[in-house]
């Protein structure tokens, strides 16, 4: 089995940092990387294609909306052929299980908690599969995050502990870091 293009649905702040951090693998191993977004996109050079080009033609689609959409896109996940394509979620607090119960013919899932530091290559990403995931799909997922960090495949029972560990958690660090960088220079330092 050969990945050829990779789909983000959805293109928020984490997806935009994991595409930075899987940009030089996906070079190196000839991997096109595509989006659907509802809005024009124009911060990097990534192809945005419509929605049905991204279901049709992805060998893997990256979910990356908020958890709360989830409801809002999941008629559009039903026309995806899942015999052939890899589900990979971002979703904080959204198990497999609930992809399986609204998905009946999804066959290759992997959820993933990465964090923000995979623009840097630095990211800690734990993951889940699906059992009935064919393991080229697991191998392939597991080099691809690899390449923004690193991954570390984990029972699903801990994935919300996980989140907030390394997945949320590291973004509210960051962002209070940010918080008092600003207000720093703001008196003078």
């Amino acid at each position: 089995m050969t990945i050829q293009k990779i789909g983000f649905y959805g293109f928020g702040n984490l997806a935009k940092r994991l595409y930075l951090g899987f940009d030089a693998y996906c070079r190196q191993q000839n991997i096109s990387c595509q989006i659907y977004k509802r809005q024009p996109f124009t911060e990097f050079d990534i192809h945005q294609v419509d929605q049905q080009t991204l279901i049709t033609n992805s060998d893997v689609i990256i979910l990356a909306i908020k958890p709360q959409q989830l409801d809002s896109v999941i008629d559009d996940l039903k026309r995806v052929d899942w015999s052939r394509c890899c589900l990979v979620s971002l979703l904080a607090g959204t198990p497999i299980q609930t992809f399986v119960d609204h998905l009946p013919q999804l066959k290759h899932m992997i959820r993933m908690m990465p964090n923000t530091a995979a623009e840097f290559n630095q990211s800690m990403t734990v993951y889940s599969v699906l059992k009935s995931t064919k393991p080229d799909y697991t191998t392939f997922i597991h080099d691809l995050f690899q390449s923004a960090g690193s991954v570390l495949a984990i029972d699903e029972s801990q994935m919300h502990f996980c989140t907030a560990l390394c997945g949320s958690g590291p973004a509210f660090f960051y962002q209070l870091c940010q918080i008092l960088i600003d207000q720093s220079k703001k008196n003078g330092f």
